[in-house]
């Protein structure tokens, strides 16, 4: 019994921290040149680099432009930064798009955490 409640409480303290962790949604959208980046990037021979690869070296680069943040909390808070949105309509566009493409994810993320801890209380 002492095992269980130890695995329970563990389980628990797991999913508090991954909850914290999705308690902020963050969208960004960049514009810049990435090819020249891309084209220093050192991968295994026929294998593409990860998009954590990119990212980091056309940061790396200085060749991006932030065109678009938005952070939404747990809470309801919205923290918005649009840069010139006239001057980047398509990126804006697409910016609006990946916001709701986030809130599904944590939609469909907190349903799969709700559903865990269903099965826990229910055994």
């Amino acid at each position: 019994m002492a095992g269980e409640e130890e695995g329970f409480k563990s389980t628990l303290k797991t999913i508090g921290e991954k909850l914290q962790d999705i308690s902020e949604l963050n969208i960004r959208t960049y514009t810049g040149n990435i090819s020249g980046a891309v084209d220093n990037i050192k991968t295994e021979a026929g294998k593409s680099p990860t998009a954590k690869q990119v990212m980091d070296a056309v940061f790396q680069s200085g060749n991006l432009e932030m065109v678009g943040l938005t952070s939404m909390m747990l809470d309801g808070d919205i923290d918005q930064y649009i840069s010139n949105a006239e001057a980047h309509k398509d990126l804006y566009a697409i910016h609006i798009e990946s916001i709701k493409t986030g809130q599904e994810t944590r939609r469909a993320v907190f349903e799969l955490f709700a559903g865990a801890i269903k099965k826990l209380i229910d055994k």
